[in-house]
């Protein structure tokens, strides 16, 4: 498991860093994905659990980049998701199950005082 961050509003973030985090973040999400799932689904199941972020859905400030990335892990997990149980349904292999789920861990810093 990998993952980056960066420390700037959007309009501060240098494109080289921008492109670096999506790089780690997402493209590497996808990567894994795209070459972890053909073999579960040859043995007939398995889970995927993508490490996200709250921040993809709360925001956080300079935070761009890394809100962003892990937006797209949630939306390529989320798609993933419902692409597998489709292809499950038309697959050679009828008794594959593949499950992916986004984790959105949240710091001690971005939790209310009441949590």
């Amino acid at each position: 498991m990998a993952g980056i961050g960066s420390t700037t509003t959007a309009p501060d973030t240098p494109l080289e860093v921008w492109e670096n985090v999506f790089a780690v973040n997402a493209r590497g999400t996808f990567l894994t994905c795209k070459h972890a799932i053909p073999p579960m689904v040859e043995r007939g199941g398995g889970s995927i659990v993508n490490m996200a972020s709250v921040a993809a859905v709360v925001g956080l400030g300079h935070r761009a980049a890394y809100c962003a990335s892990k937006g797209a892990v949630i939306a390529l997990t989320h798609g993933r998701s419902r692409s597998t149980t489709s292809t499950k349904l038309f697959s050679r292999l009828s008794r594959s199950s593949v499950r992916a789920l986004p984790d959105c861990p949240v710091s001690a810093s971005a939790r209310s005082p009441d949590t």
